[in-house]
């Protein structure tokens, strides 16, 4: 007989910036976002962003950066902090 653990709950959702979501639209100085749709795209850290990308791959790049939204596919572009 297999026994399984109690659900536990499931942790805050976190973003690049490593602080938890919160219902309200003030977004951090140093999060990139999408001109868009606003998604989270990087987070600049000591003079570089921080990028994800899928399958777990995580970059760092020097300005200027382009990026395409995964989102809604709009083409992003940063050259200044």
């Amino acid at each position: 007989m297999t026994t399984f653990a109690p659900k536990t709950p499931t942790p805050s959702i976190r973003h690049f910036g490593g602080q938890a979501n919160s219902l309200s639209h003030g977004h951090s100085h140093n999060e990139w976002r999408c001109k868009h749709c606003r998604k989270l795209l990087g987070v600049f850290r000591d003079g570089q962003i921080h990028l994800r990308g899928g399958g777990g791959h995580e970059y760092l790049a020097s300005l200027p950066v382009r990026a395409i939204c995964r989102e809604c596919k709009t083409l992003n572009q940063k050259s200044v902090v």
